[in-house]
């Protein structure tokens, strides 16, 4: 990867920093962003990336903040349509910011009422989320169970893919539906090689967070250990483990337990690879 830059001086390519962060090096990974972003500055995709990793690796949400200040929201692509493929790296990091007003604001204010398949109804698992976040269950389930069909439907159409079916099973966890959502999302993993070092780690991130919400709060922290120290990046929406991520919303149900006191208190592990 550092010898394609090397020789494609003028084209600023990423692939090393991504790697990087998908080894939680993360101030290699700045060094790298900030080099590329020299070669071109305006390069949106590379803004996105670097704001990524900044607020889901060390928690710099401020630096993150400061880059999505440089791009207009909502952006338009060139026959005048809102991108919506940004709303998402903003919203997370308000959610980790714990400000779920302005997360909530953030979607309210996009223009288009859904996203376009196959990610219809991402839009309104955001707008679940936030309730969820911020205590109101109730609105939460609603959304969510305003979801499943389609989800459903996508999992009997593609039974296969694992992106549906790992999606599926977080949406019975959130719906309190344990033995259908332990069922999913497990099998989303069998689903997955394992030697998939790319994408194996994104399905045991959703079933971690599947044992969380189920109440099996042990086997959600043995996995978080685990995962911990697991090379992964940011992938189809989501969010590797980092402490950062562990900081955040989604493992508050695991608050209480011990073991997840201490990883909160330590320093992050070194990335076993």
């Amino acid at each position: 990867m550092r010898r394609a830059q090397e020789l494609d001086p003028r084209v600023p390519h990423d692939d090393e920093a991504q790697a990087r962060t998908a080894l939680h090096e993360w101030h290699t990974a700045t060094v790298l962003y900030r080099h590329l972003l020299e070669i071109d500055p305006d390069n949106i995709n590379l803004k996105m990336n670097f704001a990524s990793m900044l607020m889901n690796g060390e928690g710099d949400f401020a630096a993150a903040r400061a880059i999505f200040e440089t791009i207009p929201y909502p952006r338009r692509d060139a026959s005048g349509q809102p991108v919506w493929r940004e709303v998402g790296y903003r919203w997370e990091l308000l959610m980790l910011e714990r400000d779920f007003v302005g997360a909530e604001k953030l979607l309210v204010e996009f223009p288009l009422e859904e996203f376009p398949p196959p990610f219809a109804g991402v839009k309104s698992f955001f707008f679940a989320c936030t309730a969820w976040a911020r205590g109101d269950q109730g609105k939460a389930r609603d959304l969510f169970e305003k979801w499943r069909p389609a989800l459903e439907s996508n999992v009997q159409g593609h039974p296969d893919d694992p992106t549906f079916v790992t999606w599926l099973g977080l949406i019975y966890a959130y719906l309190d539906r344990k033995e259908e959502a332990l069922r999913e999302s497990r099998r989303a993993i069998d689903l997955v090689p394992a030697n998939d070092a790319v994408e194996r780690p994104r399905y045991l991130t959703n079933l971690a967070l599947v044992y969380a919400l189920t109440g099996e709060t042990e086997k959600a922290v043995t996995l978080v250990e685990q995962l911990l120290t697991t090379p992964a990046a940011e992938n189809m929406g989501v969010a590797p483990i980092t402490l950062t991520q562990l900081r955040g919303w989604r493992w508050d149900s695991l608050r209480s337990n011990p073991r997840f006191q201490k990883i909160l208190a330590g320093p992050e592990p070194k990335t076993v690879y």
